[in-house]
């Protein structure tokens, strides 16, 4: 890979880690940020022609046309335009977060419909594949723009200390067993490390009765019926009654852990603190996001 190669796949890196923390930022810091960057662009002005000069000469040697090498070029009043667009952007109201829709269900089920952060592409033309898997993996393989898609659904279910013991068996059952092969199917428990011993291994013991493997960490591996899981277990969609199981500290080693393995597909959060909800659905970037309520509702 060339340098340049390599340069520009760090900055996407470093740009999806900055959106995933962006995108629970507070509307002041953000504004603040944009501000700060505006004042920084201006006062960097002679270092960015300077720098913009060396793309320039680049540009010459590739042969672009006239037009492209316009395009290329800054200079104090585009510098300084682009300054006051930061500016522009700052004075705007913050979508992230603003509920544009919600509805109550006969069956009691409160659905919400929240802007998210789409994250760090600029581009507009974008594919969205429905249909089966091939289909969907060959756009994601062949497309030559941003394509808004799934391939699968590996679904976690976060149990905290303070969920309703009733709920959250009603719930896992649903998730697991109503129809194992559907992309709303929990793939993954995670369960507070308090609650292990207790609700933990009810909810456990119930899933094995009903005909389902758990292959679970350490800890939960030592319960009778269950069997220990492996690296590949983790980020896994079974479509069987297959479920991973794992313990966790607190709703941020959750959320680290669906961040690391989820498909962004539907995560649920059994609990009866609020704080811990609202915590959970502002930091997880999955399309649909459940609260005391079983992911198969996402078929």
């Amino acid at each position: 890979m060339s340098d340049l190669g390599q340069q520009m796949n760090e900055m996407g890196a470093l740009a999806c880690a900055a959106a995933s923390v962006l995108a629970y930022a507070s509307p002041e810091a953000k504004t603040k940020a944009l501000l700060v960057a505006a004042e920084a662009m201006v006062a960097a002005t002679d270092h960015i022609i300077s720098e913009n000069a060396k793309d320039l000469d680049f540009g010459r040697e590739k042969g672009l046309t006239d037009a492209m090498m316009d395009r290329l070029m800054l200079d104090a009043d585009r510098i300084a335009a682009m300054a006051e667009g930061l500016r522009t952007i700052a004075g705007q109201a913050d979508p992230v977060g603003e509920v544009i829709a919600e509805w109550d269900q006969p069956t009691g089920l409160h659905i919400r419909r929240v802007r998210t952060p789409l994250g760090v592409t600029e581009f507009v033309d974008v594919i969205v594949p429905r249909g089966g898997k091939g289909l969907v993996g060959l756009v994601q393989r062949e497309a030559r723009v941003p394509v808004f898609a799934h391939l699968e659904g590996i679904v976690h279910i976060y149990i905290d200390k303070s969920a309703d013991p009733q709920k959250t068996m009603d719930v896992v059952l649903n998730a697991k067993t109503r129809r194992t092969g559907i992309c709303g199917a929990a793939e993954c428990l995670l369960i507070h490390q308090d609650v292990l011993d207790t609700l933990g291994r009810d909810i456990l013991q119930a899933l094995t009765l009903a005909g389902v493997e758990v292959r679970g960490d350490t800890a939960i591996s030592k319960l009778d019926g269950v069997i220990p899981a492996t690296d590949e277990d983790w980020g896994k969609e079974y479509l069987d009654s297959i479920i991973a199981a794992k313990t966790v500290a607190d709703v941020d080693a959750a959320i680290t852990h669906i961040q690391t393995y989820s498909s962004s597909h539907t995560e649920c959060v059994m609990c009866e603190d609020m704080a811990v909800r609202d915590k959970f659905f502002e930091r997880i970037d999955s399309a649909i996001l459940m609260h005391n309520a079983s992911p198969q509702f996402a078929d």
